[in-house]
């Protein structure tokens, strides 16, 4: 039996916080957890790959808990392949599925959209930009960071950068910053000025 080690973070700012205050849980019956996020302050959204990153053998599921970690549903929703990346916004669930991005009805438990990027090779983070109802979605192997509005589930833009390898992503408007997995190091991505750049001169971390 694996143990998932979920911190909950009560006050979460990238770079900008002085201080973080948590609190952790032992949390069993995860399967290769990957992402969570908490929905409208009382629910954590955890997406379990349960097998291999590439593989697509609807294995993976969507699991809810409560704040205080117990569970609400181990498989909120399964029949996934490789969930990955994770982000709500009224009630549709956004998740990285390998090469698409599959939206969900919370309220219903449904799937009610697929969205394919094009030459899309391993989706991985999901952030949302709520006033301009903009996606960001990260392809690590792709080297790529693709746009989707919510409004029509259509991509906007596709911005490819070599060797960036983008994982994880957070959004400050106008910047977005992605961890990088091969480079080692944190980019900002300034979405006023479409440039790219190191946030640390000195520092690189492993992956």
């Amino acid at each position: 039996m694996k143990r998932f080690f979920l911190s909950i973070f009560l006050l979460v700012s990238l770079a900008f916080a002085k201080d973080f205050k948590y609190s952790c849980a032992k949390i069993d019956n995860f399967k290769t957890p990957e992402s969570a996020n908490i929905y409208k302050n009382r629910f954590i959204f955890v997406s379990n790959i349960n097998g291999n990153p590439t593989s697509k053998d609807k294995n993976g599921y969507i699991s809810l808990l409560d704040l205080k970690t117990n569970f609400k549903y181990l498989k909120f929703l399964n029949s996934l392949d490789a969930p990955k990346g994770i982000v709500t916004w009224g009630d549709y669930l956004f998740v990285t599925d390998i090469d698409v991005v599959k939206v969900f009805s919370i309220s219903k438990k449904k799937l009610i959209n697929i969205i394919k990027l094009p030459k899309a090779k391993f989706l991985n983070d999901i952030t949302l930009d709520p006033t301009l109802k903009t996606l960001y979605v990260s392809d690590t192997q792709g080297d790529t960071i693709y746009t989707i509005s919510i409004k029509d589930f259509k991509v906007n833009n596709i911005f490819y950068i070599p060797n960036l390898s983008p994982n994880g992503l957070f959004l400050k408007w106008p910047y977005l910053f992605i961890a990088s997995w091969e480079g080692g190091t944190i980019y900002i991505f300034d979405l006023k000025k479409n440039t790219v750049r190191p946030l640390f001169k000195r520092h690189t971390f492993s992956n």
